[in-house]
C-alpha cells in the first residue's frame, strides 16, 4: 500500500518528525496490520477531515491537553519544554487570535477532501502571519495571538464574506484551510468564560436569527438530516441565548452519556456546532457548557432518533465490508482496470469514503459520461456493478440495481476517485 495519504496527513498537521515517522511505520508494518477503514480514519484526521470519526475525540484529546498544560498556572504564556519522540501527542490545526482559539471544524464538512477544493476565491484581506509554532512545545498559560501549529510564516487571512470573528483563512502551502472561533482562549479550567451564548451568536453571526437544526453523525460527522422543527426552534431561542457558559469544574459530566452533535444554522449560513447530552440536559457548545430542559432534552433525543433522512450509499449496496472476495475498479477515462488482489481492503477504503453521503433516489435519467466501474462481490461469477457517472455539474452520480441515485448534501469528484485509485489500489 502507498503510504501519499499519510505523508499529505502529517504534513497538513506539521507533525514533529519523529511523530511522522512513528505513525508512518505503523503505517506500513506487516506484522500487525490495521484495517483499511481504521487506517483511512487514522489519515482522514491528520488532514483536517478527509473523512471520518475522530473530531470530537481529538477535540477532548486537545482540551485535556491544554488543560493539563494550564492547571493551576497564571494566564501568563511560559515555555517549559518540548516533547521528545516517546511523548504521546495530539496535533490539531489550531490558531489563537483575538483571544481566541481557531480550529478546523469537521462537523461544517459536507464532502470528504474539502480542503483540497478550496481555492483563492475564498481568500479576503491579509490579516498577518503565524509568529510562534506550537508544535512539539510543552507550555503553560495561553498562547499569544499569532501562534499556531503551523509553521511560522504561514499567511492568515479573512475569508470573503464571512467575519472575521466566525472564520478565518490558512495559506498552507499546498492547499487552503478555513479555521473557525471555537472557544474564548483560556489559561484553565477553572478560569470564568464570561460569555453567553447570545453573546456568541453576535459575535459570528451578521443575522442572528436561526433557521434550522442539523443532526450530524457522531459516527463520522457527516450530515443526516436538516430539522425546522417549529418548536425546537422555540424553545432554543428561549432558553440558551441568555444563558452564560460554564467552565468543565460547574457542570457535571458523565462521558459515556448518548452524545448528539448538531448545528445550529442561522440566515446568514452560519454555524455554531453544539454536542447536547440529552439525558444529562446540558450542552457543550463554545468550549463551555449550559444546562437545559427538560422539554428541550426531550426535542434532540426525538431528533437523534429520527436518524438519516436519506439512505446513504452502503445502504443500498448488498455487501457488507466482510462479504468480499472480488473487487474490479474501471476507469473509463484513462482506460484503467483493477483486479485487487486485497478485495476486501480495496472495497473497505472505498466504502469508508462513500458511507459518508446520503443519497436521493432520482426518476431523471443520467446526464453525463460514465467514469468508473466497480464489479464486487463473494466471487467474479457471483459480483453486481455499481455505474459511476460524472453528472453536468461535476458531482459523481451513481447507478445501482437499475436504479440513479444522487448525492444529497457536498459533493464527490473524480478528482477523489482518482486520488483513491492512486494511493490504494494501485500496485
Amino acid at each position: 500500500m502507498k503510504v501519499s495519504y499519510y505523508n499529505r496527513a502529517m504534513d497538513k498537521i506539521k507533525a514533529s518528525d519523529e511523530l511522522k515517522e512513528k505513525i508512518i511505520s505503523s503505517v506500513k508494518s506487516g506484522a500487525k496490520r490495521k484495517t483499511a477503514f481504521d487506517i483511512y480514519k487514522i489519515a482522514a484526521v491528520a488532514a483536517m477531515f478527509i473523512l471520518v470519526i475522530a473530531s470530537v475525540y481529538f477535540s477532548g484529546i486537545l482540551d485535556k491537553s491544554a488543560r493539563n498544560n494550564s492547571a493551576g498556572h497564571s494566564g501568563e504564556f511560559k515555555i517549559i519544554g518540548h516533547s521528545g519522540p516517546n511523548v504521546d501527542a495530539c496535533y490539531m490545526s489550531v490558531l489563537y487570535l483575538d483571544g481566541y482559539r481557531y480550529e478546523a471544524e469537521s462537523w461544517f464538512s459536507y464532502s470528504i477532501n474539502e480542503y483540497l477544493k478550496m481555492g483563492d476565491e475564498l481568500k479576503g484581506e491579509k490579516i498577518g502571519e503565524v509568529t510562534l509554532d506550537l508544535k512539539g512545545l510543552i507550555y503553560e498559560g495561553t498562547p499569544p495571538d499569532f501562534s499556531s501549529t503551523y509553521d511560522a510564516g504561514t499567511q492568515i487571512y479573512e475569508v470573503k464574506g464571512l467575519k472575521r470573528e466566525y472564520a478565518v483563512l490558512l495559506e498552507t502551502g499546498d492547499s487552503n484551510l478555513i479555521l473557525y472561533r471555537s472557544r474564548k482562549a483560556v489559561a484553565s479550567e477553572d478560569e470564568p468564560i464570561g460569555l453567553t451564548v447570545k453573546e456568541v451568536i453576535n459575535m459570528i453571526s451578521d443575522s442572528k436569527v436561526l433557521e434550522s437544526v442539523e443532526l450530524r453523525s457522531e459516527e463520522d460527522g457527516s450530515w443526516m438530516r436538516t430539522s425546522y422543527d417549529n418548536r425546537l426552534l422555540e424553545l432554543l431561542k428561549a432558553e440558551i441565548m441568555d444563558k452564560e457558559l460554564l467552565n468543565s469544574n460547574e457542570i457535571k459530566q458523565r462521558e459515556e452519556s448518548l452524545r448528539v452533535p448538531v448545528n445550529l444554522i442561522f440566515k446568514d449560513g452560519v454555524m455554531l456546532h453544539m454536542q447536547v447530552y440529552p439525558e444529562d440536559k446540558y450542552v457543550h457548545v463554545f468550549g463551555g457548557y449550559i444546562n437545559i430542559s427538560e422539554e428541550l432534552s426531550k426535542r434532540f433525543k426525538e431528533l437523534y432518533s429520527l436518524g438519516n433522512e436519506f439512505p446513504r450509499i452502503t445502504d443500498i449496496i448488498d455487501y457488507n465490508t466482510g462479504d468480499i472476495g472480488y473487487f474490479k475498479f474501471t476507469n473509463h477515462v484513462t482506460g484503467d482496470e483493477i483486479v485487487s488482489p486485497e478485495p476486501q481492503w480495496a472495497w473497505e477504503v472505498l466504502y469508508g469514503m462513500l458511507k459518508f453521503y446520503s443519497l436521493d433516489r432520482s426518476s431523471s435519467d443520467v446526464q453525463g459520461n460514465l467514469v468508473f466501474t466497480v464489479a464486487l462481490g463473494k466471487s467474479e461469477e457471483n459480483s453486481s456493478e455499481i455505474k459511476i457517472y460524472e453528472g453536468t455539474d461535476k458531482n459523481l452520480v451513481f447507478r445501482i440495481n437499475g436504479e440513479t441515485y444522487r448525492i444529497v448534501k457536498g459533493s464527490l469528484l473524480y478528482s477523489d476517485f482518482m486520488m483513491y485509485q492512486k494511493d490504494y489500489i494501485s500496485y
